[in-house]
């Protein structure tokens, strides 16, 4: 699932021109072992000859999160590259949607964090509404520090779009 995750990823990044992505993987159920190693699978590296490729996004940051099932809990992770750590601060990304989710490090090394939250409704944490604060947080973080395009800059709408009414005739 990583590594077909890792292809969609490198696509989109390839097409929209970015370098950070925030995406959610059902696969891992939730569980934070399983998510490292979807990780792993979406950054192997890709030979430009493979039939079938699987992973190919080792270079784009990205935060993955998935959740259990049931909602029981959710594990997250942030990659980061070591060549995208000038332009983006692993532990600040980490930090900031750790801080959203109310949530705990798991595990760190020198590209990755990664967190979990439990479903705690005493707490006031609740999984369905977490993920949601998981992507905000994610997409904000990254917007403030210029590393992702704010809402609504598409200047697409300066392109001329040909549609049913348009006269194809009057172009003869």
């Amino acid at each position: 699932a990583g590594g077909k995750r890792g292809v969609e990823i490198e696509g989109a990044a390839d097409m929209g021109g970015l370098h950070c992505f925030s995406t959610f993987i059902e696969e891992p159920n939730g569980d934070e072992w399983l998510l490292l190693e979807a990780l792993k699978a979406m950054n192997i590296v890709c030979k430009p000859d493979e039939e079938e490729r699987k992973g190919c996004s080792g270079h784009i940051c990205k935060s993955v999160y998935s959740t259990h099932a049931e909602n029981k809990h959710m594990s997250y992770i942030v990659y980061v590259p070591k060549d995208q750590q000038e332009k983006v601060d692993l532990k600040g990304w980490f930090e900031a949607v750790n801080k959203a989710v109310m949530g705990d490090k798991v595990a760190e090394a020198s590209t990755m964090i990664l967190g979990k939250v439990a479903n705690d409704p005493d707490a006031g944490k609740f999984i369905l509404k977490l993920k949601d604060e998981f992507q905000a947080a994610s997409l904000q973080y990254l917007r403030s520090t210029g590393n992702f395009p704010e809402a609504g800059n598409d200047d697409s709408d300066d392109d001329m779009v040909f549609g049913d009414d348009f006269d194809c005739d009057a172009l003869e």
